[in-house]
């Protein structure tokens, strides 16, 4: 479906939010939240060095999140999974089995990455105390992980990431990339030929539309 554009604006709290001992969020949910911001470009991975450290009580995030009396898992400034532990010895077992702490920030593959919670896409949508996956910067299927190595093995796993974005005179365009006529999918994602979205119709996945995309005999020409 093509919609009319309307561009919202939600603005972080500064105030620092208390995790609950053992609190976790929900299950992979649509994204909840916009903002303005920009995208981060991917640097050079590092080697299999420990990158997680234990945050210690009252220690605050990039999201303004901490522990209070409670220990957490802190990775590129955010604490791991939104959990905090009762004591210092669980959130090292934390670390232990968390395969993302192997992996230097920020995370990535190909044209896609990993963004860590209240991490804004170019589109103005973050996940909220969860992760998502970006491609070019937009966050894939607008869909929310509930821990980061769910989001890690998500983006592994997803072809486009490496995959050619390019398909002949085709490509795929992005949710809420305007075309030739004015129109766009809505966080949905649509096929692209000579600057007009084709047939007029949107996917729900990146993987069905670059599905279309490679079967188009359209899209040769």
């Amino acid at each position: 479906m093509f919609n009319f554009i309307l561009v919202f604006l939600f603005s972080i709290s500064g105030f620092a939010t208390k995790i609950p001992v053992g609190l976790t969020t929900a299950q992979d949910a649509n994204l909840a939240t916009l903002s303005f911001s920009h995208i981060q470009q991917p640097k050079q991975q590092g080697d299999n060095n420990n990158y997680c450290y234990i945050a210690l009580p009252g220690e605050k995030d990039r999201a303004h999140r901490y522990c209070d009396h409670s220990y957490g898992v802190m990775y590129n400034g955010y604490i791991v999974d939104n959990i905090c532990y009762s004591n210092a010895n669980a959130a090292a077992d934390k670390i232990s089995t968390t395969k993302a702490c192997q992996l230097s920030p920020p995370l990535f593959r190909g044209h896609c990455e990993v963004l860590f919670p209240t991490e804004k896409d170019v589109i103005n949508r973050f996940c909220p105390d969860s992760y998502g996956v970006s491609y070019f910067g937009y966050i894939v299927n607008n869909l929310c992980y509930q821990t980061i190595d769910r989001a890690l093995d998500i983006m592994n796993s997803l072809e486009a990431c490496y995959d050619q974005p390019y398909y002949g005179s085709c490509r795929v365009s992005q949710p809420k990339e305007i075309d030739a006529d004015g129109k766009y999918c809505n966080n949905t994602y649509g096929v692209m030929y000579r600057g007009r979205i084709l047939n007029q119709r949107c996917y729900s996945t990146i993987e069905r539309a670059m599905s279309s995309m490679k079967s188009s005999n359209i899209c040769r020409y």
